[in-house]
């Protein structure tokens, strides 16, 4: 049973984060594929990778941690962006 859709609403300023642009962070021109992208949120949430390429988890969970990984990346990014904000503002 799929359980009821509830998205993840994020937002910076009263806008979603995914909108907005960092001020001063980087663009390392890094990109990578999904398999990756999957991967790597698999891994940060601490589930198992067997079960996870062997498809043992409903599609609807295993899109909910790939966004929710990618979604805590963001936010990080931001907090980080905000710090440097405040860190130049303070000169």
């Amino acid at each position: 049973m799929t359980p009821p859709s509830i998205a993840f609403r994020v937002e910076k300023g009263g806008q979603p984060i995914t909108s907005l642009s960092l001020r001063y962070g980087i663009n390392p021109n890094i990109s990578h594929s999904m398999d990756y992208s999957e991967w790597d949120a698999c891994i940060n949430s601490g589930l198992d990778m067997w079960k996870w390429v062997n498809n043992k988890y409903p599609k609807w969970f295993m899109a909910k941690v790939v966004a929710h990984f990618q979604l805590r990346n963001l936010i990080g990014a931001h907090t980080q962006d905000e710090a440097i904000r405040q860190s130049k503002n303070k000169k």
